[in-house]
This record gives C-alpha cells, structure tokens and sequence, in this order.
C-alpha cells in the first residue's frame, strides 16, 4: 500500500510541475515574448522601448519620502531618471535595491536620478527595512497606490527610464541585472528610444 500512495503522489507532483509550467509560459512579458524559464528569467529580462502610451501621458508624482520630504518628479533636476517601483515583501525588490544603489553610485558624474516607490505599505514596515540599508536616492511612499495604478503597474518590481523632458523610454517588469548596466549603456539606449 505505502508504494501506491508514494506513486500516486509522484504523479500528483508531476501533474502539478507541468501545470506550472505550463502557466509560466503563459506569463505576458514585455514586447510579446514569452516567459523565460523561472531558472534564468533575471538574465533574461532586458530593458524594452516603452510600446504603449501611459494613460497620463507624461506621468509626474509627488510624494513623500522616508523622512517625510516631499519629491516631486517635474522638479528634478538631471538628464535621466530611473523610477523603481518595489515592495519590501517582494524578494526580487530587495535584491535589487542595493545594485540600484551601485548604479546610482556609477551615474553620478551622468547626472542619473533614482526614486525608489514603495507600492501601498505601511510607512514603519518600509522605515524598519531601510534601517539597515542606508540609500543615497529617495524611498518614496505610495501609499494609495494610485502612483502605481497611473504609471501602469503590474509586476513587482517594475522600473521606468525617463529621458529628460520625463518621458518615459524604457521598461523593465520583473527583476534586472542592474550590476550588469553601464550608465553609457543606458544613456544610449534611452537616446536611440528619442530618435
């Protein structure tokens, strides 16, 4: 008897992989392609042309930081902005938060911005996560969500790159290997998007 249930259970597992499977490749990605395989789906991902038009159009944002500072995207000053949007929950977000603060850190000279947004958390929860990871760009609060539903988010983490009249130009949904980007590269990419 304990054979057949162990059987019967491998199946069942089986039955589940391939169900799974299956669904992730159903799984929308940016530009029509399918979905990676959950293996090598980071080293995948690569920043798309923005293809759709935001429903604001030019979205802007003004909200509060960590220590209750107010940052407005139309004020910023600097050629390229990144906007990250993330959760503290979301483990690919917080990997990916300290390679942002090194790509920060390697476009200071290339006047590059960073936002970070959290997406509809509990101030204290995203306070209490930075305690221990000190950023130089801000973490900003979105607490309603509404940044998020304007800017059109679905996945987290999701980041925007914006030229320097705030358009956005390119898209990443899910994780990237930022460590992997030069800045270079970057201003490239949102340039050849402007022609």
């Amino acid at each position: 008897m304990p054979t057949r249930s162990l059987k019967s259970g491998a199946a069942i597992l089986v039955l589940l992989a391939t169900a799974v499977a299956a669904f992730i490749a159903l799984v929308r990605v940016p530009g029509g392609a399918q979905s990676p395989s959950p293996a090598n789906a980071a080293s995948e991902r690569r920043l798309i042309a923005v293809q759709s038009p935001l429903r604001a159009g030019k979205p802007s944002f003004s909200l509060d930081d960590l220590a209750g500072v107010r940052h407005d995207l139309s004020g910023t000053p600097g050629g390229l902005v990144l906007v990250h949007f993330f959760a503290t929950w979301c483990e690919p977000c917080r990997e990916e938060l300290p390679a942002l603060q090194r790509l920060s850190d390697r476009g200071k000279d290339s006047s590059l911005a960073v936002f970070a947004i959290s997406v509809g958390e509990p101030d204290i929860r995203v306070r209490r996560f930075f305690e221990p990871m000190p950023l130089t760009f801000p973490v900003l609060l979105d607490r309603d969500k509404e940044v998020a539903k304007t800017w059109q988010v679905e996945t987290l983490p999701t980041t925007y790159v914006l030229d320097g009249e705030r358009k956005p130009r390119l898209l990443v949904e899910g994780e990237f290997e930022w460590d992997q980007l030069k800045v270079g590269e970057l201003l490239d990419a949102v340039s050849s998007q402007g022609e």
